[in-house]
């Protein structure tokens, strides 16, 4: 990894003869040294430019600064302080993101030994997740995808099979929005769904499901996973046309759908914002104007869904019909 280079305050001087790229992300372009596995822009202006900092010592404290949100470090949760500087979103032990003022750089240090290979999904995910919250966004912690040109979103919390059924519905013919992450805007109209993720990244549990899947881009991630490379929708964004709320269970013999009401729907939404434990209320209110907005417009369905493997080669097709 390379490092470290010249920083004046919150300005980098940014070193030369670096390799940079820049890719589309939740409606953001990002310019990163760091690989991403993410769909390359076709070039222009960025919003974020991402680099590698120093390798640094990272404590498990939380850093010095305003606390803005606390997240359990044991289930991949992270710090966010607010600082003169900027911001430092922090994943303890591990590595700092420490983001500038007008949140349009980010400059990454890492502990001596720390898994390097960890970072670039911490940036896809909690990361950005957390720069477009602060920047007045809705943001999911939900999957998406298209088929049959509807734009369904699949929300709940880790390990409830959102990627599973994701990868499901894109080995259906379905093409991907984003995975794990879904940035909505809403303002009075239509709620509107951001392309992010190219990648699915599937738990052991779901890792033979590869072979059914039969997509081209397979490989082992940093986390233990599986990601794999369905077709992605070309839209920078699509309107949301409904909402799945999935409970597996390998109990249930059959599919069972059903639309939540308004109120039932609204509290299901505001369960699950992609990043958690805010002490500020802006955040907050704004995930629940959004939540609200979704719930008035969007439907809402939970579904009990037999549970695999082996799964039933129709399912993502019921799902697709029950939930249109």
């Amino acid at each position: 990894m390379p490092g470290p280079w010249p920083k004046d305050g919150p300005n980098i001087v940014y070193r030369e003869n670096v390799t940079e790229t820049t890719y589309d992300l939740h409606g953001l372009r990002v310019r990163s040294e760091l690989p991403l596995p993410e769909r390359v822009a076709a070039g222009g202006e960025h919003d974020v430019s991402v680099r590698w900092g120093d390798e640094v010592a990272i404590p498990a404290d939380p850093p010095p600064g305003r606390l803005l949100a606390l997240q359990d470090p044991d289930v991949g949760g992270c710090t966010i302080v607010e600082t003169p500087a900027g911001h430092i979103i922090r994943f303890s032990q591990e590595c700092d993101f420490r983001v500038s003022v007008d949140r349009r750089s980010i400059l990454i240090d890492v502990a001596p030994g720390a898994e390097r290979g960890f970072v670039p999904i911490l940036l896809t995910g909690n990361v950005l997740a957390s720069v477009l919250t602060l920047q007045g966004e809705c943001v999911l912690h939900a999957s998406g995808v298209r088929a049959n040109g509807r734009t369904l979103a699949i929300l709940g919390a880790s390990g409830v099979g959102k990627s599973t059924l994701a990868a499901l519905f894109c080995a259906a013919g379905a093409k991907l929005v984003s995975d794990d992450l879904l940035r909505i805007a809403s303002n009075g109209g239509p709620p509107r769904c951001y392309t992010g993720t190219a990648q699915i990244r599937l738990r052991p549990g779901a890792v033979e499901l590869a072979d059914v899947f039969c997509f081209a881009g397979q490989e082992l991630t940093a986390d233990g996973r599986l990601a794999v490379t369905p077709e992605q929708t070309e839209a920078p964004s699509s309107e949301l046309d409904a909402v799945l709320i999935p409970s597996p269970s390998r109990r249930a013999r059959s599919l069972r759908v059903r639309r939540l009401t308004q109120k039932e729907a609204l509290v299901s939404l505001v369960s699950y914002p992609r990043v958690l434990g805010w002490q500020e209320s802006a955040p907050v209110r704004r995930h629940f104007q959004v939540c609200a907005e979704i719930a008035e417009r969007v439907p809402v369905f939970d579904a009990t869904i037999p549970w695999g493997p082996p799964f039933d080669p129709d399912l993502a097709n019921d799902l697709t019909a029950r939930t249109g």
